[in-house]
Parts: structure tokens; sequence; C-alpha cells
């Protein structure tokens, strides 16, 4: 799971290709009410504090996980909203309730259970629009097999109730990602972000929010990426840590295996070891910069959005 802390990381995103990850010390967030189905479906208050906005994810997500377990598929199919990206392919709800009744037919014996302690809701932005990203772990169960994923649940407000809009799970992400074929840069300077905050109840600050911000600019000339910089701005001291990109190798499928080095602006200096951070310009929603894999460093399988350089 995502520890943007510790490892004084990006934390990078938009969950984005729906077919990711994070912590679960927030005890508030997993708070819930007898019954979280019904509750989830009450008309949201617009005054909600980010942190209530949270506490209302994490029973959306309990709710969709009790009616799948309880096949209630009027129930499961009110959480979805009209048009949902679904492991990687947008569908209409119709579609998957379809999917995921024919799935069970085949697999009566499937279930579903949620790591309640571990798990994180982050505020984003899809196409512009205000969106809760809930991540936790899911294990899933058919004839005595088990499997555990890192799994996500992407909310929007819509019609004074909160609906899924996206919902996939970090392996999934990551082999679609590596298959898709990638977009070249363009001409000149190319930038992308990620602007995130995170539930950050239960920490060893008296906050119960954390802004994160992520960054990724390159400029690309005469078929190659000539010079660039990764940085995020967060974690309990809002400090910025900062990776100069010092040379860029084009791969399979219009993928960019980067070469990047801490740089500490304050001494104006390099230090460290060389960092390699695989990159892919992808578009769904819209253009965006997908991190594939890293030295361990940075998140892999998340997301920036191209924005306007300045």
């Amino acid at each position: 799971m995502r520890n943007h802390l510790l490892l004084l990381c990006l934390g990078l995103m938009l969950s984005l290709f729906s077919c990711q990850n994070t912590p679960g010390e927030n005890e508030k967030t997993e708070n819930s009410t007898e019954n979280p189905s019904e509750a989830s479906q009450n008309p949201v208050d617009g005054d909600e504090t980010l942190p209530q906005v949270f506490d209302r994810a994490a029973e959306v997500r309990d709710g969709w996980n009790k009616a799948l377990n309880e096949r209630n598929w009027d129930q499961l199919s009110s959480f979805y909203a009209k048009e949902v990206w679904l492991y990687g392919q947008k569908n209409s709800r119709e579609q998957v309730l379809k999917g995921k009744k024919e799935y069970l037919e085949k697999v009566p014996d499937f279930q579903q259970s949620l790591e309640k302690t571990d798990f994180e809701a982050t505020q984003i932005e899809r196409k512009g629009i205000p969106t809760t990203r809930v991540t936790f772990s899911k294990t899933t169960e058919t004839a005595g097999k088990k499997t555990t994923v890192m799994a996500y649940l992407d909310l929007q407000k819509q019609e004074n109730t909160w609906k899924i809009v996206a919902e996939s799970d970090f392996t999934t992400d990551r082999s679609l990602f590596e298959r898709a074929e990638g977009m070249l840069p363009s001409e000149g300077n190319n930038c992308f972000a990620k602007e995130e905050i995170e539930d950050a109840r239960g920490g060893i600050e008296d906050r119960e929010t954390m802004d994160n911000s992520s960054w990724l600019e390159f400029t690309w000339e005469k078929g190659q990426i000539t010079s660039g910089r990764l940085s995020y701005r967060g974690g309990q001291i809002h400090s910025e840590t900062v990776y100069l990109i010092k040379s860029a190798k084009m791969e399979a499928k219009n993928s960019f295996m980067l070469s990047c080095q801490m740089y500490d602006e304050i001494q104006e200096m390099e230090v460290g070891n060389p960092v390699g951070i695989e990159i892919k310009l992808l578009e769904r929603d819209v253009p965006m910069a997908v991190i594939l894999r890293s030295d361990g460093i940075f998140e892999t399988v998340d997301f920036f959005l191209q924005q306007e350089c300045h």
C-alpha cells in the first residue's frame, strides 16, 4: 500500500484505467454505520468536511462489498454511476452488473473480503471533477484458493449520492499499461501533475488531511527527452523532493526509461545514487503520464494528468 511519508516519494495518480494501494492506520476513516450500504446512499451534504467525505467513502466500500457477497443486485446497482471504468474498459452500469452476474454464475462459491485496517482515502480529480479514491486490500476466494490484491474504487458525488465511477486493482492496471501502446510527447515542453489530499487522521501530527503535490516536466526535442525533473511536495513536514532527469531511453511500446538523480536545491548539488523510472504517456479521459516501474523510490502504476506548462 502506498506510504507517502516513509518513502518520501512521489505520491503520483488518477485511477485511471480502471480495469494500484495504501495504509490503514486511520481508524476513524473506517467508522461506518450499522447499515453502511443504506447510509452511503443518503444525500451528501455539500458542507461536509473532507474527513467526513472520507468516512462516507469507507461506508460505500463496505456496502458495495456486502451487496456483492450477498448477490443483492439491486443494491449493488445503486452504488454504480451510469458509466464506469471497470478494469480498463468503459462500461454502462447495466454492463457492469451483467458481467458480474455471468461471472458469479460460473463460480458460485466466490466471496471477497476487505482488510479494514489496510485502507486509505484520498481526494483527486477525474476530468476536473473532485473524486474520492478508496484503496484497500481485497482478498477473493474461489474453490478454496485465495488471491489478495490492492484494489480501489473511485467515487464521485452525483445527484447527491456517492457513485462508483471506476473500479480496478493495481495488479490489473500494471498489466494493462504495460501492454498499451504509448503516445509520443509533444515537441517542446511537456508537463504533468497530480494534486492529492490524503486522510491523515491517526498520523503523528494533529491534522486531519495532508496535501501532496507531484510534477513531471520534461522537454522533447528531435525525438528524445533532453531534460526534465520529477518532484514531490508533501508529507508531515511538507518538504520537496526533486529528481533531475539525466537521460532517457525509449523502450518497447513507446515507454521511456528515465535515469534520475536526486537534487538538493539548498546545497545546489546532486546526492545519492541514480534511480531508474519507467514512464509511458497514455490517453484515456485526458492525456496522462503513467509510472510503470521504479527502483523502489517512486510509486508504480500511478498517474499524472497533462497540465499547461508555466
